[in-house]
């Protein structure tokens, strides 16, 4: 499978993603990714993908970046308190990694699988969803 062009080394990564800590999907969105669409569930993704770390979103099979020379797939999903207080938080909603097609799927090997060259090696970032007009 090609590899993703989308080349990072782990400390700019840090240093990047440290950057938005503390701000909202709105605050770091200079591509203007929530202005231009409508609610989607893919939206904190592309607003990481395109104004943090500066590529255009795509669907390719093949994981998003390259840190280090390891391919990573990244995920952005949003957390929420749970209903039970005393329960922490909780993900807003199911990740998915990859579509499979079970016609394709059976065919594969798992550990060459392309479920498996994603889901090897993930970067996955948090950020504090509010439902608008709502409190934590």
């Amino acid at each position: 499978m090609a590899q993703s062009a989308h080349r990072f080394s782990r400390k700019e990564l840090v240093r990047l993603l440290d950057g938005t800590i503390g701000h909202t999907l709105g605050e770091i969105d200079s591509a203007n990714v929530l202005g231009r669409s409508e609610r989607n569930k893919g939206n904190a993704g592309a607003v990481f993908e395109q104004s943090v770390l500066g590529y255009p979103a795509d669907s390719d099979k093949r994981p998003d970046l390259i840190v280090d020379g390891v391919p990573t797939e990244l995920k952005v999903t949003g957390l929420v308190a749970s209903p039970k207080s005393s329960r922490g938080w909780r993900a807003k909603e199911p990740m998915s990694i990859t579509a499979v097609t079970p016609d394709d799927i059976v065919k594969e090997e798992f550990f060459t699988s392309a479920f498996w060259e994603k889901a090897e090696h993930l970067l996955i970032v948090y950020y504090l969803y509010v439902r608008p007009g709502k409190g934590i």
